[in-house]
């Protein structure tokens, strides 16, 4: 289901978007960044899946555009219904509590993936029946943020599944709607995929590069790699825009 065009140039210009995914941290600022700050501190430092770290998660995911007041479909469920979701498996959170991405030998991925899927399809987080990648990816990231990238449609899925000719409207440069499989288990699939691109990324590159900060969006070698596809489908809309003006002036 994943494509690798996007992939294959983001791994030879990766360095372009990086100096770029720094303006994400001031253009996301605000909440976003706050409460996802606060979050990993709590996970690394603090006390693990306790209440404050789980009202963190629970506020960072708000923030992140994951729950809107009225009768829409991006809301979440109340706080007493995540804590539960995701306190039922703390003893498999805690087997891979500090694990990194960039440590584990491919076995052991493969592995660490083969067993969350139970855990992963089963979180309750979202009121939404059957779209879980974005949400329960994004709840995961924050409690094991070195081994796995936060996912949402409007970049990573789109970077993902889709070849920039099919990214946006030809007429307004707007982005297209973005589908994802109905089925859990498909949807499980696509993160799967997407998981062993992050672990393939960081193995062929030189990770000195980077400078892990947790006092901006930072704070792993995972949301690293989510603020550089952020950035890349951002500045190729920019670049679509300015192909566009620079086309209706000369037809001027």
């Amino acid at each position: 289901m994943v494509i690798n065009q996007n992939y294959d140039d983001l791994l030879k210009n990766w360095k372009r978007y990086y100096e770029k995914s720094k303006e994400v941290y001031s253009e996301f600022g605000g909440p976003s960044v706050y409460f996802h700050v606060e979050c990993i501190k709590e996970c690394r430092g603090g006390i693990f899946l306790g209440n404050k770290h789980l009202e963190l998660i629970y506020a960072t995911l708000v923030s992140w555009g994951m729950h809107r007041m009225g009768n829409t479909n991006s809301q979440m469920v109340d706080f007493n219904t995540f804590t539960e979701s995701i306190t039922k498996h703390t003893d498999f959170f805690n087997d891979l509590k500090g694990k990194s991405l960039l440590k584990l030998e491919p076995k052991e991925l493969e592995n660490c993936l083969n067993n969350l899927e139970n855990v992963f399809t089963k979180l309750k987080v979202s009121n939404s029946k059957n779209a879980i990648i974005v949400a329960n990816s994004k709840v995961i990231h924050h409690i094991l943020p070195d081994l796995l990238l936060p996912i949402d449609r409007q970049y990573t899925i789109r970077f993902f599944t889709r070849t920039k000719d099919n990214w946006f409207s030809d007429k307004s440069g707007k982005y297209k709607s973005v589908s994802i499989p109905r089925k859990k288990e498909k949807q499980y699939d696509l993160f799967k995929e997407i998981v062993y691109k992050s672990y393939d990324f960081f193995k062929n590159i030189e990770l000195g590069e980077f400078e892990i900060n947790q006092d901006t969006f930072n704070t792993s070698y995972p949301k690293i790699l989510d603020n550089l596809i952020v950035d890349y489908v951002r500045m190729e809309k920019i670049d679509l825009i300015q192909e566009m003006k620079s086309q209706q002036s000369l037809h001027q």
